[in-house]
This record gives structure tokens, sequence and C-alpha cells, in this order.
């Protein structure tokens, strides 16, 4: 397996503060462990902002609570996800979230809302990459910050060799499904933000026209 390579990037869209929040953190544990969260506050609604970033820093802290190991199971992944929930409910404001443990092989994750995570296997010597949306199910209400969200798990065990694609509404709502594409069959699948902010500039105009956020995970060669 080849070395992982992780890029995060976002920037509000048409207006000075930026409601979505993003982070990929390495794990205490060490080695290549990785804790992955996008969050995207409900725009419309005082507090968003404070609501992404409370519903991610929840998450992180209630990782290090555990052994990297437990995080890759359901039931003790699905608890981090819930005491962000309620966390959120002390901002008054709603997020998105969706969030993802990966070691490099196995990923498990959880999400609630219309933010979503692509996920591509390796190619195995084809020239496609066979893209693959892990949120297809996710139920956008009850919302995050409601007390009473639903988290829709997803989880594969090898992911060796894959690209991973997490993204705010304010980037797949606008680039295209093209540029999506385009992003995992580029040899630097860590330029992925910048090709998918041109394609979305491309479409609506001279600003984005929402907060933009992308996590982009190359999980190296076979």
């Amino acid at each position: 397996m080849g070395l992982m390579i992780i890029k995060t990037h976002t920037e509000p869209g048409g207006k000075v503060v930026n409601e979505d929040f993003v982070f990929a953190r390495r794990h205490p544990s060490g080695g290549e462990r990785y804790v992955c969260v996008l969050a995207d506050g409900q725009g419309g609604r005082s507090n968003g902002a404070l609501a992404a970033r409370t519903a991610c820093e929840t998450v992180w802290a209630r990782s290090m609570e555990h052994p990297f190991d437990s995080l890759l199971q359901p039931s003790i992944f699905s608890t981090l996800m819930y005491a962000a929930d309620n966390a959120v409910c002390r901002t008054e404001g709603y997020t998105t979230l969706a969030a993802l443990a990966l070691d490099g092989s196995t990923v498990l994750g959880a999400s609630c809302g219309d933010s979503k995570v692509f996920f591509a296997p390796g190619q195995g010597g084809g020239d496609e990459w066979e893209i693959i949306e892990w949120t297809a199910k996710q139920r956008k209400n009850p919302p995050v910050g409601s007390g009473e969200a639903m988290f829709t798990p997803f989880s594969h065990s090898d992911v060796s060799g894959g690209r991973i694609l997490m993204l705010s509404d304010g980037v797949w709502k606008y680039c295209g499904f093209d540029a999506i594409k385009t992003c995992f069959e580029m040899a630097s699948f860590a330029d992925s933000a910048s090709t998918l902010r041109a394609a979305t500039l491309k479409r609506s105009g001279l600003s984005l026209p929402d907060d933009f956020s992308v996590i982009a995970v190359d999980l190296g060669d076979d």
C-alpha cells in the first residue's frame, strides 16, 4: 500500500462567513489512521457556522477517547455522531454532518444531511474508475442539532488503492458530475479542490454560489 495523501479545502461562497467546517486529523494512536469530518451549517438560520464547527469538534473529541480500532465498530462510531447531534442542540443551529474513520485499508463512517461522500476502488488495470456514492441513502431530516438526527452508516473493508471525495452541497450541486469523475481520473487527486472550483465557476459565473468544502483522500497504490 502506498502513502496516504489527504487534502482539505473550504471557503465561503458569496458571503463573508463560511458556514462549513472540515478537517482530516491523524488519530493520536499514530500511524496512517485518520478521522475526516465535513459539516455544512444550515443557511437561513442563525448559528450555522457554530453548529458546523461544534459537530466536527465533538466527533473529534469523542474519537480521541477511544482506541482507533474501536472506531471501526459501528456501535462505537455511532456514539460519536449522536454526541455531535446533542452538542449542536446547544448552539440553536442546524448542520449536516459526514464523518469517517480510515486506516488505509478499512473505512467506517456515517452521515446525515446532503453533503456527499464518493469512493472509487483502485482501477485494477482498467481505464475507468467505478464511482460509488456511500451517502446515497442518507436522511436530510431531522437535521443535526435537532436532537433527533438519523445517521446512515457506510463502510468498506478494502479501500487500499482507492480514492475518497467528501463534498459539501456547495460543490456537488454546482460542479457537475463530469468534474467529479475527472477528479478521480487525475494523476494528482490532491488537486481535486481546484478542479472542482474551476468547474463550479465555469457553470455559475464569477463567484461561488455557496460555501465550498472538499476533502480528498488518495489511499495510494495497491
